[in-house]
């Protein structure tokens, strides 16, 4: 997991999970920012959930062309976790993006500003996770969405 800058007082991290082990991701106090643009690894992406849950994620927000496929698969995921496997009911909150032309900076956004967390959760101190599970490289956008958040700009749809 590699850091790629801060927002406020939130850290931001960009996570590859084609190559890097899920232990490498946060225990605790966390938003995940799911990007995928093309089909990804449905089984790889199910680890993922069951790892995330059990790993303290407080929020996942599915961006991209497969944003809403994302926020499904992931609710549908923890709906398993709960009913068949019997895990305690989780307070992960889910949304999603779609392909709109300013997407991905007001998803990115979202994460510090519109977050569902938690009550109780301090939300200047959640980490934020970007992973794009489509094995694309969004890292240099995001890098520069960083950049102009710490300015002031604030995306058009906000």
């Amino acid at each position: 997991m590699e850091s790629i800058g801060q927002h406020k007082t939130n850290c931001v991290y960009y996570f590859l999970p084609h190559t890097e082990p899920f232990d490498n991701l946060p225990t605790e106090n966390w938003v995940c920012l799911g990007i995928a643009n093309r089909e990804f690894d449905k089984p790889l992406f199910d680890q993922f959930v069951k790892h995330s849950v059990y790993s303290g994620l407080l929020e996942f927000k599915g961006q991209g062309s497969f944003g809403e496929r994302l926020h499904d698969w992931f609710d549908g995921e923890v709906v398993n976790l709960e009913v068949i496997e019997e895990y305690p009911e989780t307070d992960v909150m889910t949304t999603w993006y779609n392909d709109e032309p300013n997407d991905l900076a007001n998803a990115f956004w979202s994460c510090f500003y519109a977050q569902i967390l938690p009550e109780g959760t301090n939300a200047d101190a959640t980490k934020v996770v970007c992973i794009p599970f489509d094995g694309l490289d969004y890292k240099s956008e995001l890098t520069t969405i960083i950049e102009r958040l710490n300015s002031g700009w604030v995306p058009p749809d906000e």
